[in-house]
């Protein structure tokens, strides 16, 4: 992962993933629920994908739901997401049921 670091802000309920390059523009990010373990909103700005920004923030979420004694990470993505969830089961992510409903 170049020279990218994860910067994280903790909150009562939430905590933030902000990774900036060398210029202090944010070009990957997520929050992640400590309550519910949920990691929500994973990006990573276009031309600085594939370099091991998502994988940096999912490890660091593991490790702050771990430091709370939280057992399960849990993220979510659109089916035809196929880089996001290469990326989960390349990281040991399972799939898991799941069902919605549009209530417009």
């Amino acid at each position: 992962m170049d020279s990218f670091k994860v910067k994280i802000a903790v909150g009562k309920w939430s905590t933030t993933f902000v990774v900036h390059d060398d210029m202090e523009r944010p070009i990957a990010g997520a929050f992640l629920n400590l309550d519910t373990g949920f990691l929500s909103n994973l990006w990573v700005a276009e031309g600085h994908r594939r370099h091991g920004l998502a994988a940096a923030i999912m490890r660091e979420a593991e490790r702050e739901l771990s430091r709370r004694d939280k057992d399960v990470l849990i993220v979510a993505t659109h089916p035809d997401n196929t880089p996001a969830q290469k990326l989960f089961e390349k990281l040991g992510y399972k799939l898991m049921y799941q069902y919605t409903k549009e209530v417009k």
